[in-house]
C-alpha cells in the first residue's frame, strides 16, 4: 500500500535514530518491489574494518599487526606485514559475517581463532599493511555479498508460503486444494504419457 518513495523515507528515518539489523531490513522487502532492492541492500552492507593496528596483544577495535623479514637472503628486511583479529570478539564484524568468514575462508583462521591476512608484495612495510587492509576489506565484502545471495534466495522461498498464507486468510484454500489436483493430475498424465511410449516401444 505504499509508494517506492515513501518506503525509502520511511527506511531512511528509521536509520537516522539507530542502526538496523539485517532482520530489520529483509522483513519489508517481500512489500517491496525489486527496484528498491539494492537501495536496501547497500544501506545493510557497511562494514568498516579498522585502519589502526597495534603490535602488543589484542583489541576487539583494532587490528594486531605483525612484521617479519621477506626478500632475498642477503638482504631481508622487516616488510612482510600480518594484520590479524579475533574473529569471536571482533565488534565491527557482524555475527552473520563472521559465520560466513568461518565457512569461506577457514584456512586462514588458526587454531587459537585468529583470522588473518598477510602481504609481502613490495619493499615497503607501509604499503604492505595498506594492500593488506584492501585485501581484508575484499574478503569481507566477499561474505557480505554471500549473505546477500543467501537473502535473496531465502525470500524466494518465503514468497511462496505468503501466496499460501494470503490464500488461506482470503477464504481461498479451494484454489489451493483445485491447484494441488491440477497438478497431480499433470504429473499423473505425465507418467501415463510416458509409460505409453515405453509400451509402444516394446512392440
Amino acid at each position: 500500500k505504499h509508494s517506492n518513495v515513501t518506503l525509502a523515507t520511511m527506511v531512511m528515518t528509521g536509520m537516522r535514530r539507530t542502526l538496523l539489523s539485517r532482520t530489520a531490513y529483509v522483513q519489508p522487502l517481500a512489500c517491496c518491489s525489486k527496484t528498491l532492492l539494492p537501495f536496501f541492500w547497500q544501506l545493510r552492507f557497511a562494514v568498516t574494518v579498522p585502519t589502526q593496528t597495534t603490535s602488543k596483544g589484542f583489541r576487539d577495535d583494532m587490528l594486531t599487526k605483525r612484521v617479519s623479514k621477506s626478500g632475498e637472503a642477503q638482504s631481508m628486511f622487516d616488510t612482510r606485514v600480518t594484520l590479524l583479529f579475533k574473529l569471536n570478539s571482533a565488534k565491527w564484524v557482524p555475527d552473520d559475517v563472521k559465520t560466513k568468514l568461518r565457512e569461506l575462508h577457514k584456512n586462514r583462521i588458526t587454531k587459537a581463532g585468529e583470522f588473518t591476512v598477510k602481504c609481502e608484495e613490495t619493499s615497503n612495510q607501509k604499503e604492505n599493511e595498506r594492500r593488506a587492509i584492501l585485501a581484508l576489506e575484499a574478503l569481507i565484502r566477499e561474505a557480505e555479498q554471500e549473505l546477500k545471495n543467501d537473502d535473496i534466495q531465502s525470500q524466494k522461498l518465503d514468497f511462496t508460503d505468503y501466496v499460501i498464507m494470503k490464500k488461506k486468510r482470503e477464504g481461498k484454500e479451494k484454489d489451493l486444494e483445485k491447484r494441488a489436483e491440477a497438478i497431480k493430475d499433470m504429473k499423473r498424465r505425465s507418467r501415463e504419457k510416458t509409460r505409453t511410449k515405453s509400451d509402444s516401444k516394446n512392440w
